[in-house]
């Protein structure tokens, strides 16, 4: 019996949505006032019966306002900056513009 792989009819359908938001999601669409959406994640957060991805996220929203996200910085190795690797980073600039023009793209050249 094969094991792994892709099996058929398995995980949520397309369209559907993440059941362990929804009550987050139903909160925001709401539009209720700030304070009241506070409190309610809050109440989120702390419920023991709420699903254990919906206090999650509840909690990280809490966390994220009033601290703010914590920044991700986008570098390379050893912080250095981002380095191109792979196809596009040996073509030169005549092949990267020919691509642009078979992808129907502006190249920029006005």
């Amino acid at each position: 019996m094969p094991r792994g792989g892709k099996r058929a009819n398995a995980g949520r359908k397309k369209g559907q949505r993440n059941k362990g938001t929804q009550e987050v999601r139903d909160l925001i669409d709401s539009n209720v006032d700030l304070t009241q959406m506070v409190l309610t994640l809050k109440a989120i957060a702390l419920d023991m019966n709420a699903a254990p991805a919906a206090r999650a996220v509840a909690a990280n929203s809490l966390l994220d306002r009033r601290f703010g996200k914590a920044p991700q910085a986008i570098t390379g190795a050893n912080g250095g900056p981002l380095a191109i690797v792979g196809a596009l980073g040996t073509m030169t600039d005549d092949q990267v513009q020919e691509l642009i023009a078979q992808l129907g793209g502006d190249a920029g050249d006005e």
